[in-house]
């Protein structure tokens, strides 16, 4: 009988053959362990840093909200342009922002708000930076010349200059907003010879310009009430009493010491104010007074007996229409910077100032 032999009888065996096998299969194996386990390490940290991220963003959010909704119109309005601060607030999770804000112009600024956020471990770090421009809205007064007046005005031997000129010293940028105004404008206005008024239109009167005037007077008087219901300090003066001196760029609220009497306020000596001066009545000046900002006047103005001198804006809404008078001796230059750093103290930012970016 014929014997069949198997082909590889006569051949060794090499059992490392498959041991290699094996261990190439382990290493693989492990190789495969190591990638999903490093992507899953990857995914949860990139998980942990977009939460830490959104914690972040939304911590530096709410950090610039804290800091804008108490506005301190106060504060704001004696700082320079240009003027930077620096806050350190606490959301209401615990977090700690750090906020830098700059002056950026008389109605504007610039808010950064920086937040991190950390769960753990310093990889897991993600922050987040808020810069946000915020634009204050003042009461919106019918100012419209260097010297406005909502009923007849009589101005004896004065300079009135509604041309604004940018001056470094006046506090605001070179490049600020210096659009002239007219000279003086008044329901009649009586300009003597010696008076010289400047403008883009020297003089405008509006007695015959009936719906002209009811809208300005309609301006004026939603403004004040704004204006009032924003003031917290009311300062009054006696018959006589000097206006007092006030050099912080904010608002000085005066009004008759006596409220049920006819509102008139008697002002003497020397007084100085930078900022906003608000008389909630007539205002009959026998002394010297000098601003450099607003003077808003709810009732008549009476300087023939004293001193103006104003380097921004006058208006007088004069409600019962008893005429004002500009006396000799006064001067008024209208400046848009001096005006506007004024209504900067009876601002408020924008009630939802924009995000301009934020980033990692």
């Amino acid at each position: 009988m014929r014997r069949f032999s198997h082909p590889y009888a006569g051949q060794r065996s090499r059992p490392g053959f498959v041991l290699l096998f094996v261990l190439l299969a382990l290493i693989v194996m492990a190789a495969m362990t190591a990638i999903t386990s490093l992507s899953s390490w990857g995914a949860m940290r990139s998980a942990r840093l977009a939460w830490n991220g959104e914690r972040a963003l939304l911590g530096a959010e709410e950090g610039s909200a804290r800091h804008v909704a108490p506005w301190d119109a106060d504060w704001f309005s004696a700082l320079q342009v240009g003027e930077r601060w620096q806050r350190t607030l606490v959301t209401g999770s615990g977090g700690l922002v750090s906020l830098q804000g700059v002056r950026t112009g008389p109605l504007s600024a610039l808010v950064e708000a920086t937040m991190t956020s950390r769960s753990g471990s310093s990889l897991d770090t993600a922050s987040r930076r808020v810069l946000r421009a915020l634009a204050l809205s003042p009461p919106l007064f019918p100012i419209r010349a260097a010297l406005t007046v909502l009923a007849p005005v009589s101005v004896e031997s004065s300079d009135i200059d509604g041309r604004d000129v940018a001056v470094a010293t006046e506090g605001c940028d070179r490049q600020r907003d210096s659009l002239s105004a007219v000279g003086v404008l008044g329901a009649e206005a009586s300009i003597s010879g010696a008076t010289r008024v400047f403008g883009t239109t020297p003089v405008i009167s509006t007695v015959a310009n009936s719906a002209l005037a009811l809208d300005l007077r309609a301006e004026f008087d939603s403004a004040w009430s704004v204006a009032v219901a924003r003031v917290d300090r009311v300062t009054r003066i006696g018959p006589r009493d000097a206006i007092p001196v006030f050099n912080q760029w904010s608002y000085l609220f005066i009004a008759p010491p006596d409220s049920t009497v006819t509102p008139l306020v008697d002002a003497t000596g020397t007084g100085r104010h930078e900022g906003l001066l608000l008389i909630d009545g007539d205002l009959r000046l026998f002394g010297t007074l000098r601003l450099d900002g607003l003077l808003i006047v709810n009732g008549a103005i009476d300087a023939t007996s004293g001193v103006l001198d104003v380097n921004g804006a006058v208006l007088v809404r004069d409600r019962r229409a008893l005429s004002s008078t500009i006396g000799s001796r006064s001067s008024i230059r209208f400046s848009r910077c001096a005006l506007q750093r004024a209504l900067a103290s009876i601002a408020r930012p924008s009630a939802m100032p924009f995000t301009l970016w934020a980033a990692r």
